[in-house]
């Protein structure tokens, strides 16, 4: 028995999240728009990951890069509060990063940035960190991989010296933004066969493979990597599976109103490992990725186990 389940490499914010924003197209310059209820958590791609997954009952740990300030201070204690460990780089010369993120009625999502803390996370200062768990950890989740750049060229050694531990490796490298170099999406491809789970979202997926459908790109990663286990995340439209023995799975999203979409993928990729940590099978983990995603777009909260049986015995009574 590992005494983590699984640990998360990735960006942190204190992300600052407005709910209902008075906003149709934008906000204008020189104008004070004002909105009501907001909410402050740690965000980022693998923190929404770890804070999902702990609040479905795994044991967590984070490893990122805040400043030496209240925000980074706020951050840290945060993530224990919510049953994480937070296993974070402390720098004195960057700032904590922030997210505003603005949430109109219809869904919509302006998101903004200010910091430096996570752009000056370098591979010689997080190589000890994550080595130093490996031992005890089942699972560990790369988020954000576009992202982090300053780290692409410790990505292979970290994977296989986790590998060599007996480590399963999950995959979401997130957003393939104008930023993003023919090189370091050919390093996607470079990594795949060490990867265990791969869960890219639609248009993440298509671009990095060069593709027109899900399945074109599901028969390219076949050919470079037939034992890697595949979910394409499709938003409302559900979620394409592709498992190690050549089994695809279509599944259907479920029909919700959205109140806050903002880690909607991440959500998923959180319900997704819980199912296989608890050994469900391939298609039951997907089922189960998609009833946590909806309750967190739904409800605007992590769910627990018993949160998701309570909403699934009175989503039976209507």
């Amino acid at each position: 028995m590992r005494k983590f389940d699984i640990l998360s490499l990735g960006s942190i914010y204190l992300d600052i999240n407005s709910i209902n924003f008075p906003f149709k197209d934008g906000l204008k310059a020189e104008t004070e728009t004002v909105g009501e209820d907001y909410i402050a958590m740690p965000g980022g791609s693998a923190v929404i990951f770890s804070l999902v997954n702990s609040s479905l009952g795994s044991k967590p740990v984070f490893i990122g890069k805040v400043g030496n300030d209240i925000f980074g201070k706020i951050v840290s204690q945060q993530l224990k509060k919510s049953g994480i460990e937070p296993a974070l780089i402390t720098s004195e010369n960057h700032s904590t990063n922030l997210g505003m993120n603005f949430i109109n009625p219809e869904g919509k999502t302006l998101m903004t940035v200010v910091g430096s803390a996570n752009q000056s996370l370098d591979a010689n200062e997080i190589s000890q960190k994550i080595y130093s768990y490996l031992d005890d950890i089942s699972y560990l989740y790369i988020g954000g991989y576009f992202k982090l750049k300053q780290l692409q060229d410790l990505y292979p050694e970290i994977i296989n010296k986790a590998k060599q531990k007996g480590v399963k490796i999950v995959l979401d490298h997130g957003r393939v933004s104008n930023t993003v170099t023919k090189k370091q999406i050919e390093s996607i491809k470079e990594i795949l066969p060490n990867i265990d789970i791969y869960l890219p979202s639609r248009d993440e997926f298509l671009k990095v493979f060069s593709c027109s459908s899900i399945e074109e790109g599901l028969q390219k990663v076949n050919q470079i990597s037939p034992q890697t286990i595949t979910v394409v995340k499709d938003a409302e439209n559900g979620a394409i599976g592709n498992s190690k023995n050549d089994e695809t799975i279509y599944t259907k999203s479920h029909k919700i109103k959205p109140i806050n979409t903002v880690g909607a993928g991440d959500t998923f990729n959180a319900g997704f490992i819980k199912a296989q940590i608890d050994n469900k099978s391939f298609k039951q983990s997907i089922e189960f990725a998609h009833k946590v995603a909806a309750y967190k777009i739904s409800k605007n909260k992590y769910p627990t186990i018993p949160d998701l049986i309570w909403n699934t015995f009175v989503n039976l009574l209507k």
